[in-house]
């Protein structure tokens, strides 16, 4: 049987990683050392530090679609007649054949995996500024071309990369079935075409969520997702807590803060299509851990809304005790939802204790959640 290490050394995948994301973080990084504008010379740095974020992303898709295929398999052995699905939109898929099909096709899966987001580079111009360019229609532009400069037909793979980029399951497989390269394939194929973009789709959800774990987010972004004004507003606001409860999605408009936006994308599960993805999830102690970093976002905000006196200390105070009973509600529910490893715990009391302690000593208004593009850490004062 093949296997993930093996497939990993593939020399063509590898070749498609160099001469798109690293040869575009080499670029950027060259300008940024040739240019004498100090502002211009930062924007190019960080559109390197962008690049590379998103080529570890990449990686972390990748573990994440191992994961997933490894589940699927334990899924297969268990339960071989039982459907692998869990958005109740799609029509049911038997572990067996979904494993059948993943492993048959595990040289297609591991490099759409990987290719998924090679349109990234696209994402900013030469000056670092933002394209608005669709990065899954750009991901199968550059695999076709590196497919025609090798002389090589793979609409398999190229159909699976674009896949990842629309907004539901089902709308994935319904324009899917709409391409005259998924007409092409054979039964087998455009069966296989179908559960590894659900399989890709999944693992690029939970890549996310491992970048907000792992990761974290880099202050300069979140300034500009929320206004300063809302600095002093941590807890979740009414239409979030309430769509999160019912366990539906959150209109990315209408959140207020940062805790919102991770919200947000904890809300992606209800749109996972596959059990095995579920198991992964909870394997990886994601939604655990996005909690967990939003209650230290939370904790940095609230002290520096304090140190300057953005408003009255009792309503900053009064807002944080509201985002722990908002969020603890939150953690039960996705843990009776099983979301969350039994054993878990929100500690309400801890993190107030933690807060007063922190605000009886000196640079308690200073930020203890940190990145340095590629990897989340606390800074102690």
């Amino acid at each position: 049987m093949a296997n993930f290490k093996n497939l990993k050394d593939d020399a063509l995948t590898r070749q498609g990683l160099k001469e798109t994301f690293l040869a575009t973080i080499k670029e950027f990084g060259c300008r940024a050392e040739n240019e004498q504008n100090p502002a211009i010379k930062q924007k190019l740095l960080e559109a390197a530090t962008f690049m590379k974020m998103k080529l570890q992303h990449t990686y972390f898709v990748r573990s994440d679609g191992v994961e997933i295929f490894n589940k699927l398999k334990e899924a297969a052995a268990a339960n071989p007649k039982g459907s692998c699905c869990i958005d109740s939109n799609l029509e049911p898929i038997s572990s067996a054949r979904a494993f059948y099909l993943a492993e048959k096709y595990m040289f297609q899966y591991n490099r759409a995996l990987l290719w998924h987001d090679l349109g990234r580079i696209h994402d900013l111009g030469p000056n670092g500024s933002g394209t608005g360019k669709s990065h899954p229609v750009e991901s199968e532009i550059l695999a076709n071309e590196i497919y025609k400069r090798e002389s090589i037909k793979d609409d398999l793979t190229v159909l699976i990369i674009r896949n990842h980029g629309y907004s539901s399951n089902i709308q994935t497989i319904t324009e899917c079935r709409k391409r005259p390269e998924f007409l092409e394939l054979t039964d087998e194929e455009q069966e296989a075409c179908i559960i590894l973009s659900l399989m890709v789709r999944d693992a690029d959800k939970l890549g996310n969520w491992k970048t907000f774990v792992k990761q974290g987010i880099n202050r300069a972004v979140e300034n500009n997702i929320k206004d300063k004004i809302l600095l002093c507003t941590v807890a979740p606001n009414y239409y979030e807590y309430t769509q999160v409860m019912a366990g539906k999605t959150i209109d990315y408009s209408k959140y207020m803060n940062f805790t919102g936006v991770q919200l947000a994308h904890i809300m992606w599960y209800s749109d996972f299509a596959l059990a095995p993805t579920k198991e992964a999830a909870l394997g990886g102690g994601y939604i655990e851990g996005m909690i967990i970093y939003m209650n230290e976002v939370a904790q940095d905000d609230v002290c520096r809304s304090i140190f300057d006196t953005v408003t009255d200390t009792v309503v900053i105070l009064s807002d944080y005790k509201l985002f722990l009973t908002r969020i603890y509600r939150i953690f039960q529910e996705l843990q009776s939802r099983g979301w969350i490893a039994e054993t878990a715990v929100f500690d309400t009391m801890a993190h107030i204790t933690a807060l007063h302690n922190r605000l009886d000593k000196p640079n308690f208004e200073k930020p203890r959640v940190y990145t340095n593009g590629l990897k989340r850490y606390v800074k102690n004062y």
